[in-house]
């Protein structure tokens, strides 16, 4: 009698150690999840190649022209050129639409009857329409022309790190000569402030949604080609610097906590509650209506939720290969599959891995749930950032 007093307070102390154990590290792996949440949400460091003077940009432009040797000895003419966004709407995952101004700076002698700039990523999409000329203004020896411009642009965007993902909106402005005698180069002069980790160039009421923003930057790209475009003279393997305004956005995180990751650690509760009603015991089952036919109704409920979730995900990035929160709900397809199985071996009880899976009334599974899980999580949070 008293042996066994003795072994149910041994017992007693061991299974406390256990649920101790449990939570703490719990509570350890979701602290070190959210640090790195934190961590990647905010991190964000200003372009190295921004321009953020006249000067800057006109030393970056002729020392990229110097080390091409199609253009080192080449006159051009720099035309001046400014970008104001008033409107930018993500249409799906790859194309943004833009409204806004563009200005550029003439020779009053010149004859401007036509913009001097296009878009080359621009698509058709229906509510497009051609800039237009909205104002002109003499300005010393120089003419200022502001255009008004509505246009989609198709971009290839990064969703790998969705719902921490961090974009850049560029806009690649040609000059309409595409003999390449004129350059653009950017108005910088024209803004009150160009210093990295600065937003310019946008509409102060700008509506983003589910985006802020971290910084505006013009900077000048070399590009290549592969054709010379019918043009004989045209060396098809020389590159040409272009001129690019690039808006840097991150998403809300708040807002994709709410839409993505609350209903996923609802669903993982729901299954606790299945993990935590399984016993031996023919008693409590009956009490708890805990058999193998209901967890499986239960799990299928909750699959059938969670796969509509998923497919929504998948839905908006159909060429991105697996995003970051994609993983959260295979976890969650592998935690169905156990606890079913779990739920089996509890109530056969026959094979040895049965009766050790079920020990003290299936206490492993209970114990293990919450920290295999959040540390699942955070081991692939940790592989996807860092």
């Amino acid at each position: 009698m008293e042996d066994n007093l003795e072994r149910r307070e041994i017992n007693r102390e061991s299974n406390s150690l256990l649920w101790i154990i449990s939570i703490t590290s719990s509570i350890i792996f979701s602290f070190l999840m959210a640090w790195m949440w934190y961590s990647v949400d905010n991190e964000y460091n200003p372009n190295t190649s921004q321009l953020v003077s006249t000067n800057a940009a006109e030393s970056d432009l002729i020392r990229k022209l110097k080390s091409s040797k199609d253009f080192a000895n080449r006159e051009f003419t720099y035309i001046p050129t400014g970008i104001y966004i008033q409107s930018l709407d993500f249409k799906n995952s790859s194309d943004v639409n833009i409204t806004g101004y563009v200005w550029q700076k003439y020779k009053s002698d010149q004859i401007i009857e036509s913009p001097g700039f296009l878009f080359p990523e621009q698509v058709d999409s229906g509510s497009a329409i051609e800039p237009r000329l909205i104002y002109t203004h003499p300005q010393g020896e120089n003419t200022v022309y502001g255009w008004y411009f509505e246009a989609t642009l198709r971009q290839t965007f990064n969703y790998r790190d969705y719902p921490l993902d961090h974009k850049t909106v560029w806009i690649r402005i040609w000059p309409s000569d595409f003999n390449h005698d004129a350059i653009l180069i950017p108005a910088l002069q024209d803004y009150q402030s160009t210093t990295p980790g600065v937003s310019f160039g946008l509409d102060q009421e700008l509506v983003l949604g589910n985006w802020n923003i971290n910084e505006t930057f013009f900077n000048f790209r070399k590009v290549s080609y592969d054709t010379n475009f019918g043009i004989k003279d045209r060396n098809v393997s020389r590159t040409f610097p272009e001129l690019y305004f690039n808006i840097v956005i991150k998403r809300k995180f708040l807002n994709s906590f709410v839409v993505h990751l609350i209903p996923v650690f609802t669903v993982l509760v729901f299954l606790y509650t299945i993990v935590l009603t399984s016993t031996k015991s023919r008693d409590k089952a009956e009490i708890f209506g805990f058999n193998v036919m209901g967890t499986v109704s239960i799990n299928s409920a909750l699959f059938f939720v969670v796969m509509l979730s998923h497919v929504h995900i998948r839905q908006k990035f159909p060429s991105e290969g697996i995003v970051y929160i994609e993983y959260f709900y295979l976890v969650m397809y592998g935690l169905m599959i156990a606890i079913i199985i779990n739920t089996f071996l509890v109530t056969t009880n026959q094979s040895i891995f049965s009766r050790m899976i079920s020990w003290q009334d299936n206490l492993i599974p209970k114990v293990a749930y919450w920290p295999f899980t959040t540390g699942t999580l955070s081991l692939i949070t940790y592989i996807c950032f860092f």
